[in-house]
């Protein structure tokens, strides 16, 4: 075999050594709970061998306040994506389909404030919602902020702006006001771009850790997120497997969403990047 074909092969082969080192968390993440107690992060040769068992994720169940913390996370993130992707649909429609004065203007000031970094955010929006409002230690105060959605809102509007205008004229010469239209014809038929973006939203809302830290401060109110390093913190020097036992359940959901509606995501990302 001449270099040039040894070169050929090992390009060939890249992708999947590039995977493989993407794999090692994988593995490590799904490994690690299934050892048994006291495992400890310095055992790698005894990762593929060993004993195997499920009682970390008995104790994790039985012996900590993990379904709390799932049950609010779960409270959380599905009502901030289910309002935050209506409002972006409702609003997508108003700036879409409706003729209003300063429309350009408000619209990029909305495309601005997507440009702003969140971290700029935290300290005004702190003082809203903390001080000013008095909704600190509250999930209605973790959820307000995440209402609205600017990157949600620009990929329906475009999606909106594609659909010919004589589905909303003849609806209006029928007697339909705009809200009626809306519910009636574009949400059906944008339904797999906004259930692409509410799957996007729940996403973000369920890894939502640096606002929720802020907001919460009592350990029953706590969300995965902000939850888990505490948990490990507790556990992680004496006993590895029990706080992977808890990363992997918490992971879980979402790895699950993704596989189920990977085409779509990777479908709009790839369509607002062309746009």
């Amino acid at each position: 075999m001449n270099r040039t074909n040894i070169f050929k092969k090992i390009l060939s082969n890249t992708p999947l050594l590039f995977a493989l080192l993407w794999l090692i968390p994988i593995l490590w993440l799904v490994l690690v709970p299934l050892k048994p107690r006291g495992f400890s992060a310095s055992a790698v040769d005894k990762l593929f061998t060993g004993q195997w068992t499920l009682d970390n994720f008995v104790r994790l169940l039985t012996e900590t306040h993990f379904f709390l913390w799932f049950k609010n996370n779960c409270i959380v993130a599905i009502s901030q994506a289910f309002i935050s992707t209506a409002l972006a649909s409702f609003t997508a429609y108003i700036f879409s389909q409706m003729k209003f004065r300063g429309k350009s203007f408000l619209y990029g000031l909305l495309f601005i404030s997507f440009m702003i970094p969140g971290e700029a955010m935290l300290i005004p929006l702190f003082k809203l919602v903390s001080i000013d409002m008095g909704l600190s230690n509250t999930f209605l105060g973790i959820i307000l902020p995440g209402l609205t959605n600017i990157f949600s809102f620009v990929v329906i509007k475009n999606f909106y702006d594609s659909i010919p205008k004589d589905f909303r004229e003849s609806a209006h010469i029928d007697g339909a006001g705009h809200f009626v239209v809306w519910m009636k014809i574009y949400l059906p038929m944008s339904f797999g771009v906004t259930m692409t973006m509410g799957i996007l939203n729940l996403i973000g809302a369920w890894n939502s850790f640096t606002w929720p830290l802020l907001i919460i401060n009592s350990p029953e109110k706590y969300t995965l997120p902000i939850a888990l390093p505490q948990f490990q913190g507790a556990y992680a020097a004496i006993d590895l497997a029990l706080p992977m036992a808890a990363n992997f359940l918490a992971t879980l959901p979402v790895v699950i969403f993704f596989l189920i509606f990977q085409k779509q995501i990777l479908k709009i990302q790839m369509d607002g990047g062309i746009k």
